[in-house]
C-alpha cells in the first residue's frame, strides 16, 4: 500500500489527494528535480481488468499528446513492482466540485472557466479525441486558469462502443440506496444509449457543466440512477434565469443549445461554443452568428440553419441594446520614472492579455543597470521582478505564473511574485524564447533553435542551419498545437538582408520557409503577424496545414519600433485581442566614445550612428567603421583633423580591420552575393580582393608582416571556425575547426600567438594557442569572454565580459608558454544589442568604444490597443 515515504521510481510519495474509479492520486516529490508532481496509480485490482487497464494506457497516449495552458501536463509514465502510473503536473487549487460545494460562480467566472474548458476541448477535438468524462470532479481551478483532467474515458473521435456504467469515475452527488453515481448527469442521451459519440457528445457534458457553474444545481436532479436516465433523455432544464434571475439570456440560450437531445441540434463544434461565450463576455455580435456545419441533407441543412439564423439574429438585437459594441480603445503606458525601456527586454503580453513584463535600463553606459518590470494592464503603477536584475528577452509560461529570462549568460525563470531564479541551463547569447507546457525553444546569437525542458536540463537543437547561406535561427514562438514553432532564419552576412520567417516542429524534422520577414513572427487566431518597415502586416496563416493564405493586409501604418540588424520588432499579442507595441526609433544610435581605464569619458568621435564594427590603426589616429544597415560603408575618421572620409562605397561593406603597417583596410563585402574579404589601399584606393570562397568570411586580424589575415568562417555545421589567408596567393588555411564555435582571433604584436573565443566550456572564453598551432591552447577569461584585444606590447590582453558588458584585462608574459594573469575589470561599456564594437589604443591606457549615450531613444510609450482584432477583422474579412 503506497503511503507517505514510499517510492514509485524517482517519486517519493507525499500525501494522498484523491481518487476515482480510474486510479487513486497522490502528491509526490520528483526525486531528480526536485518538484512537486502528481502521480495517478492504477490500483493492482483493477490491473487485472483488461478494459480498465486499458483505458488508464489510453490516458496516457492521451494525455502525451498535448502541450496546452488548459490541460494538465503529462511528465511520465512508469512502472514499479506491477503499479502502473502516470505523473503529471502536481496543481494547486481546488476542483470545480469543490468550489460549487460553495454556491455557484459569478459570471464572469462561469465565462472564464467556461471559455478555457472549451479552448481545452477545442484542442483535443482538433486531435480527434473525445473526452467522455467531462464534470465538475474532472476540472481544477489554479491561479492560472481551469485545467482539464482525467482523460481515462477518453476515445478517437469516429470509433463507436458503449460506456460500460461499471468503471465510469462517480463522484458523490448523486446517490441511490447507498449506490454512487456521479457520472450520469453529464452524459448525452446517445452516450447512454450507447449510441456513437463524437465531438457533440462532449458539448452537451459542457452545457451541463455550465448550468452547474451558474447555479449550483445539476441539469438534471433526479432521485435514482433511472430517474436520472430518464430526465436526460426527455426533459430540458429549467432557465438559468430562474435561479440566477441577473445571469445574460445569451448565456441561457448558449448553454440550452449545449443541452439539445440530438446532437445535430447542438452546436457543431466546441469552437463555435467558446466564441460564443467570448462574444458574451466582451460584446462580440459576429462570434455567435457562426453558422455550424451539419451533416444532413441539403434541405434540412437548410431549414436548421434558418432556425439558427433566426436565433442568431434575435441574440444579436437583444445584446446590442444592452452591450456596447466592442471598439478598438488604445491608451498608452510609459517607463518608470527616469528609466528607459531596455532594447533587448522588449515588452511581452501575459496569455491572458492582463499583464505585461519588459525591461527599463537606468541611464548611459557605462553604468547603467538593467531590471524586469510586470505590471497589471488595469494597474497604474510597474513593480520591479526580483531576481531578474539584467534580464533580457523575457517570455511568459503557457499559465502566465513565471517569467523565463537571459542573463548572466544562462536561461533563468521566476515565479511573477519574484524571489531567487532558477537556473533552466547555459545561454551565453539570446535571440528570443517560448514556452508551451513543459518545453522551451530559445536561440542565441548564432545557434539554431534549441529545445530544453522548462524544469530544466540539457540544450538539444530542433533546427539545422543550412551550410553557406544561414548564420542563425531566432525568435521561436509556439503554435497552438504546441508541437510546431514560427522562427526567423537569417542568412549570413547581412542579417537584415535576406531574412526568411519559417516554421520548424520539436521533432527536429521539418524546417519550412513561408514567407520573406524582417520581423519576428507571432501567430493570432488564424493570421500571420509581423512588422515590415514599421507597420504591422497581417496574412491568413493555416496552423494545421502550416501555409498562409490570401494576401497580407497593413494594419498599422505607423512606426512601429524595429532593430533591423537584429530582425526584432518591439510588438506582442496575447489570445485575447490585445496588441501592444512601442513606437520610437530603435536603430542604435551609438556614439565613438573615448574612456580611460576608469570609465572616464575623454572625448567622443563622429556622429551618432547604428556602428556594428570599428578598428583602430596602429597609430590610434584612424578609426576604420561600419555601420549595421543596408547599404553600409566603410568609414574612417581622422582623429587629428577631425574629419570623415569614405573609404568603401559597397553595398554591404562591414567589419574593417587595419594591417599592421597601417596602410591598409581589410573588410568583408556582400557584393558578390555573400561575404567576400577585401583590402583597399587607404591612401590610393585601390583595392582588391583577399579571399574569395562561396562561405561567408569576416575578416578579423592582420598578421604583423601583413602577410596573412584571419577571419571567421560563418555558416558551418558547427557554426563559425577560424581560419586565415596567405594574401599573395589567396589560399585559405584551417586555424581552429572543431564542433565548438571558434572565432574573432586576434594574432599578437610578435606574430606566434593567436587570442581567440570558443564556446568549448559551454560559454563563449577566450583563449591563448600558438601560431601556426600545435594542439595546446591557455584559458584567459574566467566567466564569459568575447572580442580579444591585444595591447601594443602584447603584455596585456583586453576582452568583454558577455554577461556584465565590463571592459577586462589581463596581464600576460608571452614566452616559450605563456604567463597569464588574473582577469582585472575595468569598467562597463553597454550597448542594448549585446555587440560592442570596440578596440584599444597601443599603450592600453584608452578604449574606444560604439556605447549607447543615454535613455532619450526609448523613452517613447507602449501602445496598448484592446480588441485590436476588431480592426484585423475589418481588414481582412472571413473568406
Amino acid at each position: 500500500m503506497l503511503g507517505p515515504g514510499k517510492r514509485l521510481g524517482p517519486y517519493e510519495i507525499v500525501s494522498r489527494v484523491g481518487a476515482g474509479g480510474m486510479g487513486e492520486v497522490f502528491k509526490a516529490r520528483d526525486t531528480r528535480l526536485d518538484r512537486s508532481v502528481a502521480v495517478k496509480v492504477l490500483p493492482s485490482e483493477f490491473a487485472r481488468n483488461a478494459e480498465v487497464k486499458l483505458r488508464f494506457e489510453r490516458e496516457a497516449k492521451t494525455i502525451s499528446q498535448f502541450a496546452h495552458p488548459h490541460i494538465c501536463t503529462l511528465y511520465d509514465v512508469g512502472s514499479e513492482d506491477g503499479v502502473d502510473y502516470l505523473v503529471m503536473e502536481y496543481l494547486e487549487g481546488e476542483t470545480l466540485a469543490e468550489r460549487l460545494e460553495r454556491g455557484p460562480l459569478p459570471v464572469d467566472q462561469v465565462l472564464r472557466y467556461g471559455i478555457e474548458i472549451a479552448d481545452a476541448l477545442e484542442r483535443a477535438h482538433k486531435a480527434a479525441i473525445v473526452h467522455r468524462d467531462l464534470k465538475p470532479g474532472n476540472v481544477m481551478l489554479t491561479r492560472g486558469g481551469a485545467k482539464l483532467l482525467d482523460f481515462g474515458l477518453a476515445k478517437e473521435a469516429g470509433i463507436a462502443g458503449p460506456i460500460s456504467p461499471s468503471v465510469t469515475t462517480e463522484k458523490k452527488t448523486l446517490t441511490e440506496e447507498g449506490t454512487i453515481v456521479g457520472t450520469f448527469q453529464y452524459m448525452a442521451p446517445e452516450q447512454l444509449e450507447g449510441r456513437d459519440v463524437d465531438a457533440r457528445t462532449d458539448i452537451f457534458a459542457l452545457g451541463a457543466l455550465l448550468y452547474e457553474m451558474a447555479t449550483a444545481h445539476p441539469a438534471f436532479p433526479a432521485r435514482s440512477k433511472a430517474s436520472l436516465i430518464a430526465a436526460i433523455l426527455t426533459t430540458q432544464p429549467p432557465s438559468i434565469r430562474e435561479s440566477q434571475p441577473e445571469s445574460p439570456p445569451a448565456l441561457d440560450r448558449i448553454i440550452r443549445t449545449c443541452l439539445q437531445k440530438e446532437p445535430d441540434e447542438r452546436f457543431q463544434s466546441v469552437h463555435d461554443v467558446r466564441l460564443a461565450l467570448q462574444w458574451i463576455r466582451e460584446g462580440e455580435p459576429a462570434a455567435a452568428t457562426r453558422s455550424t456545419r451539419r451533416v444532413a441533407p441539403i434541405a434540412v441543412a437548410g431549414v436548421l440553419f434558418a432556425i439558427m439564423a433566426v436565433v442568431a439574429v434575435s441574440l444579436f438585437v437583444q445584446e446590442r441594446f444592452r452591450r456596447p459594441e466592442r471598439r478598438v480603445v488604445r491608451t498608452s503606458i510609459v517607463p518608470p520614472s527616469s528609466l528607459a525601456l531596455a532594447n533587448n527586454a522588449p515588452p511581452e503580453l501575459s496569455p491572458d492579455g492582463t499583464q505585461i513584463v519588459f525591461g527599463t535600463s537606468s541611464g548611459a553606459a557605462p553604468a547603467a543597470e538593467q531590471q524586469l518590470w510586470i505590471r497589471a494592464l488595469d494597474s497604474t503603477a510597474a513593480r520591479p521582478l526580483a531576481g531578474a536584475e539584467n534580464g533580457s528577452y523575457p517570455f511568459w509560461s503557457p499559465d502566465g505564473r513565471q517569467i523565463a529570462f537571459f542573463a548572466d549568460g544562462k536561461l533563468k525563470k521566476v515565479g511573477i511574485a519574484g524571489g531567487p531564479p532558477t537556473v533552466i541551463c547555459d545561454a551565453p547569447s539570446a535571440r528570443g524564447g517560448s514556452w508551451s507546457g513543459d518545453t522551451i525553444l530559445f536561440a542565441g546569437r548564432y545557434t539554431p533553435i534549441m529545445r530544453v525542458a522548462a524544469s530544466g536540463g540539457t540544450p538539444v537543437a530542433v533546427t539545422r542551419l543550412v551550410k553557406g547561406s544561414e548564420v542563425s535561427h531566432r525568435w521561436p514562438r509556439f503554435l497552438p498545437d504546441g508541437k510546431h514553432f514560427l522562427y526567423v532564419a537569417s542568412p549570413t552576412g547581412a542579417e537584415s538582408i535576406r531574412t526568411r520567417i519559417a516554421v520548424g516542429n520539436l521533432s527536429g524534422t521539418m524546417q519550412r520557409p513561408i514567407a520573406p520577414g524582417t520581423s519576428q513572427p507571432l501567430y493570432y487566431d488564424g493570421f500571420l503577424l509581423t512588422v515590415r518597415q514599421g507597420a504591422l502586416i497581417a496574412q491568413r496563416f493555416d496552423a494545421e496545414a502550416l501555409e498562409l493564405r490570401g494576401d497580407p493586409v497593413v494594419l498599422s501604418e505607423r512606426g512601429i519600433s524595429m532593430f533591423a540588424p537584429l530582425t526584432r520588432s518591439h510588438f506582442t499579442v496575447s489570445s485575447s485581442g490585445t496588441l501592444l507595441y512601442q513606437t520610437g526609433k530603435l536603430e542604435e544610435e551609438t556614439q565613438l566614445v573615448w574612456y580611460d581605464r576608469t570609465g572616464k569619458e575623454l572625448g567622443v568621435v563622429g556622429t551618432p550612428q547604428p556602428y556594428s564594427s570599428l578598428s583602430l590603426s596602429p597609430d590610434d589616429n584612424g578609426i576604420a567603421a561600419s555601420a549595421s544597415t543596408a547599404g553600409s560603408s566603410v568609414w574612417i575618421y581622422d582623429r587629428n583633423r577631425g574629419v570623415r572620409t569614405r573609404l568603401t562605397a559597397g553595398e554591404y561593406d562591414i567589419w574593417p580591420v587595419w594591417s599592421r603597417d597601417g596602410r591598409s583596410v581589410a573588410f568583408s563585402s556582400r557584393r558578390p552575393g555573400h561575404l567576400d574579404i577585401y583590402v583597399r589601399d587607404v591612401a590610393t584606393g585601390t583595392e582588391r580582393p583577399a579571399a574569395r570562397s562561396e562561405m561567408d568570411k569576416i575578416a578579423t586580424s592582420w598578421s604583423p608582416d601583413g602577410r596573412i589575415i584571419f577571419y571567421d568562417a560563418l555558416g558551418l555545421a558547427s557554426g563559425t571556425d577560424i581560419r586565415y589567408v596567405t594574401v599573395a596567393d589567396g589560399k585559405s588555411h584551417p586555424y581552429a575547426a572543431t564542433q565548438f564555435m571558434e572565432s574573432s582571433a586576434k594574432m599578437s604584436p610578435d606574430g606566434k600567438w593567436i587570442a581567440f573565443q570558443s564556446n568549448e566550456s559551454g560559454q563563449p572564453e577566450i583563449y591563448v594557442a600558438p601560431f601556426p598551432p600545435t594542439g595546446a591552447k591557455w584559458t584567459v577569461s574566467q566567466n564569459g569572454g568575447l572580442t580579444p584585444r591585444w595591447r601594443g606590447d602584447g603584455r596585456e590582453l583586453f576582452f568583454i565580459q558577455p554577461s556584465t558588458q565590463t571592459v577586462m584585462a589581463v596581464p600576460v608574459d608571452l614566452g616559450a608558454t605563456p604567463d597569464i594573469g588574473k582577469p582585472v575589470p575595468l569598467f562597463r561599456v553597454r550597448v542594448s544589442s549585446g555587440v560592442v564594437p570596440w578596440d584599444v589604443s597601443a599603450d592600453g591606457q584608452r578604449i574606444i568604444a560604439a556605447a549607447q549615450r543615454g535613455p532619450e531613444p526609448m523613452r517613447e510609450p507602449m501602445t496598448v490597443v484592446q480588441n485590436f482584432d476588431v480592426a484585423l477583422r475589418k481588414a481582412a474579412p472571413d473568406e
